[in-house]
């Protein structure tokens, strides 16, 4: 996935990290939820939590982490779960 914090988080690359909010954190997931939710999404979350504890833990953020709240996307974005589980049906996987 090569540095996928770069890569994936560009839109909020310059966002204060007092300023992320859960809506930031699932728009730069929503791309990797619907092209690989088993393994991408999870794995680029955990490492936006990661960053955000961080900050946190040095005062640069208050109160909850989004991406701690970002953990269950099918609770956001029920669409796209059903989809990806009705093509998986499809093409036998």
């Amino acid at each position: 996935m090569g540095d996928d914090l770069t890569v994936y988080c560009a839109p909020i690359a310059s966002e204060a990290a007092a300023d992320i909010t859960t809506g930031d954190v699932l728009r730069v997931l929503k791309p990797l939820w619907l092209t690989k939710p088993e393994t991408g999404f999870p794995r680029l979350r955990g490492r936006i939590e990661r960053a955000l504890d961080f900050a946190k833990a040095r005062g640069m953020r208050p109160g909850e982490n989004p991406a701690s709240l970002a953990r269950a996307p099918r609770h956001v974005a029920p669409q796209a779960s059903e989809a990806y589980t009705r093509a998986s049906q499809c093409d036998g996987v």
